[in-house]
């Protein structure tokens, strides 16, 4: 609220006019009444006046020497909006009094009727300010409180529509960590579990509650199995959705899940079907390879995916299992018509092979310095004489050392497998 009083506490009216002895029989009349006058002879000199220190009534002459009283009303009104002026004229006319009215000015006074009927207007002018000024403030508060309410709701909203996405990002959680396997076959699959010549295992930990890194494994035959990896470009829901729709394909795929080009180039064909018409690059990088315990193979198609790693144990060596001519191909889903390599290396009893996935030698420790393929690869070979669960256990409590927590940047993805016959 504006300070509509002097130093002494009288409240003050502005005086605007051009005859001096109008203003000081104006000013007079205010002392009387206790009230103090603010005397302009312009209306220039009463707007410098009202923007130093505004005034909440004034007593304006319709005619003065440098602007029209209608002007000045309005001109003040922009200073204060809840000013009360009153017109006082020696020149009343039936237009001009009409013009007042338009404006809105408190009250139409002619300079030559009784002076406490002016001031009776004065007084009643700092009543109806006061009365405009509250009803502002009542609206301001109101709205205020208005404000807050549907803030205060909207906030419940959100903390109510928060809980539920989480609950369905939970769901979701759930639903993709139950297409994790949890339980392995054994190979062959018509002898005891105590004969088998393959055992699995893996290591997983997501960086999100919806992860983009996905591992599978495909019973080919009674003495083949298949195992899949792939790594979906980013995280979180997008990520976690590709990954449901690569289970679906494979599903499809199974009748050429023993050859892993074809069973590669079949998911890249449906995977671009989809990516191509999203106005966003995606891409799953990939890589699918078949153990044949009777051959004593395996055979293997790489899609833009690190290079597995095969560990000979008997001699303490570590082969990546890396592209031809180091040259990788190309990641799922960026082209529909690429061919994949297929390629194929001697196992021996022994024999462990691992695939993984970015997040396990990309990772950062405080510093900002990653894991490296080399540390990586020099964490396997220290424990190469550890049969695979512990190997992943110890692969990934290395990488926690060296993050300094247990919490990534990226999916962590370890699968391995070993040839114990």
């Amino acid at each position: 609220m504006i300070d509509e009083t002097s130093s002494n506490g009288r409240n003050r009216v502005l005086i605007v006019d051009d005859d001096p002895a109008q203003i000081r029989t104006l000013a007079d009349c205010l002392d009387v009444e206790d009230l103090d006058a603010v005397c302009c002879e312009s209306g220039q000199k009463a707007l410098t006046v009202c923007r130093k220190d505004p005034v909440n009534v004034a007593i304006i002459d319709l005619r003065l020497p440098d602007m029209e009283g209608m002007e000045l009303l309005h001109q003040l009104r922009e200073i204060n909006p809840e000013i009360q002026v009153i017109i006082h004229t020696g020149h009343a006319t039936l237009e001009s009094a009409m013009e007042a009215v338009s404006v809105e000015a408190f009250a139409y006074v002619e300079k030559m009727s009784d002076p406490q009927k002016l001031m009776n207007h004065v007084h009643n002018a700092f009543i109806q300010h006061f009365e405009k000024y509250s009803a502002r403030l009542r609206q301001e508060i109101d709205d205020h409180i208005e404000s807050e309410r549907l803030l205060s709701l909207s906030n419940h909203e959100l903390i109510e529509r928060n809980k539920e996405m989480e609950a369905e990002l939970l769901m979701a959680r759930e639903i993709q960590q139950s297409l994790i396997p949890n339980h392995y076959p054994h190979f062959p699959q018509d002898q005891p579990e105590t004969e088998a010549f393959l055992r699995f295992s893996h290591r997983y930990q997501p960086s999100s509650t919806l992860a983009g890194d996905f591992f599978f494994m495909v019973p080919v035959s009674n003495t083949r199995a298949g195992l899949f990896i792939c790594d979906v470009m980013g995280h979180g829901v997008r990520a976690a959705l590709i990954t449901a729709l690569l289970r679906g394909l494979i599903e499809e795929m199974k009748p050429l899940a023993s050859k892993p080009n074809a069973f590669l180039d079949e998911i890249n064909q449906g995977l671009y079907r989809i990516f191509s018409q999203v106005h966003t690059s995606i891409f799953v990088t990939s890589c699918y390879l078949v153990a044949d315990i009777l051959e004593r193979k395996v055979v293997y198609a790489n899609a833009g995916h690190p290079p597995p790693l095969l560990l000979r144990r008997p001699e303490g060596r570590l082969l990546p299992l890396g592209a031809l001519n180091d040259d990788p191909e190309m990641a799922l889903g960026l082209a529909g018509d690429v061919e994949y390599t297929l390629q194929e290396i001697e196992v021996l009893k022994g024999d462990s092979l691992i695939l993984y996935t970015d997040g396990a030698f990309e990772a950062q420790n405080p510093n900002g310095e990653q894991v490296g393929m080399n540390r990586f690869h020099e964490w396997v070979l220290q424990n190469g004489d550890r049969p695979m669960p512990e190997l992943l256990g110890n692969l990934m409590q290395s990488l926690e050392d060296f993050c300094g927590t247990n919490e990534f940047g990226d999916d962590v993805c370890l699968f391995g497998m070993d040839f114990v016959r």
